[in-house]
């Protein structure tokens, strides 16, 4: 009877902890929007999936035979197009911290 409780004990501590961890997530997580035009993201295909779509070889990419789907109401909008890597990452940073600030170092 012991050994019930104390699982009974484990999945509720477990649960807690999961629900903190879903209330926390919330607070910082934000939706991204990383518009690239169709041409760049051929540019940039390192594992060569736009050439196996167009060849037919891959179906369901997205801007080749698949929509496109915005986010509605995205937090961020990152035009990568062109753009400094540390300028976007500072972006992110700016929005996660105005979200939930990170503690002063001391």
């Amino acid at each position: 009877m012991t050994r019930a409780v104390d699982e009974t004990k484990h999945v509720d501590e477990l649960r807690l902890l999961e629900a903190e961890a879903v209330h926390i997530i919330r607070e910082v997580v934000a939706e991204l929007e990383r518009p690239v035009l169709l041409a760049e993201c051929k540019k940039r295909d390192p594992k060569g999936l736009y050439a196996r779509a167009r060849s037919g070889e891959l179906k369901g990419l997205t801007g080749v035979d698949a929509p496109y789907e915005p986010p509605e109401d995205a937090d961020l909008v990152l035009d990568t197009a062109g753009a400094n890597t540390e300028e976007l990452a500072a972006q992110v940073i700016a929005l996660l911290d105005e979200r939930s600030p990170r503690p002063s170092s001391r």
